[in-house]
C-alpha cells in the first residue's frame, strides 16, 4: 500500500481502535480534569473562573469541573461524558444564580423530571428537539446522583461537599449479575470503573485450589463440605478456563474473572520459573 493509502487509512479509522489513545472526555466541551478516576464532578453555572479555581486546587475525590455558560447542547454533552466514565458516582451544581435560570431547570429536570416535563425543560434551554434517548436518561440517573448547590460559590463549602460524596461507597459494588440487555449503557466508549468494589459471594457450582508444578497447571476442584470432586490439569489458562465454564464447573461470572485472573498468575508463574501462591482471600463454595 502507499504512504498516501496508508495515511488516508489513519484518517477513518474509526477513534478507541487500533492504538488510538484518546483520553476521556470523548467529546470536547469546556471540561477540566483534574482526575478521570474520581467520583464527583461539579458544574458550576455561569462562572468559569469558580470552575478553574477549584480545578487548581485538586480536592481530593474530585474528576472534573464544568462552567455550563450555554443551553440544551452543554447540557447533552456532560449527560454524555458523565456515562462514559463510569467511576462518576456524583454531579454538582454549583456557583452563582444563572442567568438564564432554563439552564438550571434543564439539568434539575435530567434528574428528576418525567419524559414530558424533561423534553419542556430541555426545550426552554434552547432545544427545538431534545436528542437525549430514554435509555441515555436512565443510564445517567442509575449512576449519577444529583447534588444542588446552586448559589453557593464559597470554594470550601464546595470543596467539603465533594469531599463528603467522595466517601459515599454505596454504589461501588458489581453484584456481577448478567445483564438482561436493559441495563446496557448507551456509550460506544465507556471508561472502566477505578473505584469499584465486590464482595465475593459463594459459588454453589464449588471452589478451586490452583497449583503449578512439573506436569503444568493443577486445579482441585471441592464442594461446599470441602470435599474433593475432581482434578483439571492443562498447561495454559485458557485450555483450563474453558474446561470448567463447559462444563458447567463455575457458575457465578465473579467467581470465573477471579478464576481466569489466577490462572493466567499460574500460567505466567510457570512460564518464568516463579513461585504461585493463590490469592489468599480464594473463593469457596455455597454451603
Amino acid at each position: 500500500m502507499s504512504l498516501l493509502g496508508r495515511i488516508k487509512g489513519i484518517i477513518k479509522r474509526p477513534p478507541g481502535r487500533n492504538g488510538d489513545a484518546a483520553q476521556w472526555p470523548f467529546q470536547r466541551g469546556p471540561y477540566r480534569v483534574v482526575d478521570a478516576t474520581a467520583t464527583v464532578v461539579v458544574a458550576t453555572l455561569d462562572n468559569a473562573k469558580l470552575a478553574d479555581d477549584l480545578a487548581a486546587l485538586a480536592p481530593a475525590g474530585l474528576c472534573m469541573t464544568c462552567p455550563l455558560t450555554g443551553g440544551r447542547g452543554d447540557i447533552e454533552k456532560l449527560a454524555h461524558t458523565l456515562i462514559s466514565n463510569m467511576s462518576i458516582q456524583h454531579l454538582v451544581c454549583a456557583g452563582e444564580e444563572p442567568r438564564k435560570p432554563a439552564t438550571l431547570a434543564a439539568l434539575r429536570a435530567l434528574f428528576t423530571a418525567s419524559p414530558d416535563e424533561l423534553s419542556d425543560a430541555m426545550n426552554g434551554a434552547g432545544a427545538s428537539k431534545i436528542r437525549l434517548t430514554a435509555t441515555d436518561v436512565a443510564a445517567l440517573r442509575k449512576q449519577v446522583q444529583f447534588s444542588d448547590m446552586n448559589g453557593c460559590d464559597q470554594i470550601d463549602t464546595i470543596i467539603s461537599r465533594v469531599r463528603d460524596l467522595s466517601l459515599d461507597t454505596r454504589l461501588r459494588t458489581t453484584g456481577f449479575v448478567a445483564p438482561d440487555g436493559s441495563d446496557l449503557v448507551p456509550e460506544n466508549r465507556v471508561i472502566a470503573a477505578n473505584n469499584i468494589t465486590h464482595a465475593l459471594v459463594n459459588d454453589k457450582a464449588g471452589y478451586f485450589r490452583i497449583t503449578i508444578g512439573e506436569r503444568g497447571i493443577t486445579a482441585e476442584h471441592f464442594n461446599s463440605k470441602d470435599e474433593p470432586l475432581r482434578v483439571i490439569e492443562g498447561s495454559g489458562a485458557r485450555s483450563i478456563c474453558l474446561t470448567l465454564i463447559r462444563n458447567g464447573w463455575v457458575s457465578k461470572l465473579d467467581h470465573a474473572a477471579y478464576l481466569g485472573r489466577e490462572l493466567t498468575r499460574a500460567e505466567l508463574a510457570l512460564r518464568n520459573g516463579n513461585e504461585f501462591v493463590q490469592d489468599a482471600d480464594g473463593y469457596h463454595a455455597e454451603p
